[in-house]
């Protein structure tokens, strides 16, 4: 479970520590995406929540579905720490969250 609030500074290169009790929850390979519901913030899932997450979106009837699928896939991004415990957040994700110096980052439950 993600719980707390903190915040790091993102380096030149977009890159951007994550708390260490994040990245045991996280695994080696994540994932990282533009927030669904239209609001500037990213959000990261581990990979069996983000198998979770496509699994509601499939049950959708195919006209949402399909809307959903395309925004979600094409604005995400596989991820994994660096031997500092960073992330490189891709520039398109970057821009859409208005991510420059500083990053928020939340745990909200899973």
């Amino acid at each position: 479970m993600f719980l707390g609030s903190f915040q790091h500074n993102i380096d030149k290169k977009g890159r951007v520590f994550m708390p260490a009790k994040f990245r045991d929850e996280l695994g080696e390979k994540f994932i990282i995406s533009q927030d669904i519901s239209g609001k500037r913030c990213l959000c990261v899932y581990s990979l069996p929540e983000w198998e979770k997450f496509v699994e509601k979106i499939d049950r959708l009837p195919s006209t949402k579905s399909s809307v959903a699928k395309r925004f979600l896939f094409a604005n995400a991004f596989d991820v994994e720490f660096d031997t500092q415990g960073r992330i490189l957040v891709p520039i398109n994700l970057r821009e859409f969250a208005r991510l420059d110096s500083k990053a928020d980052i939340l745990g909200v439950n899973n």
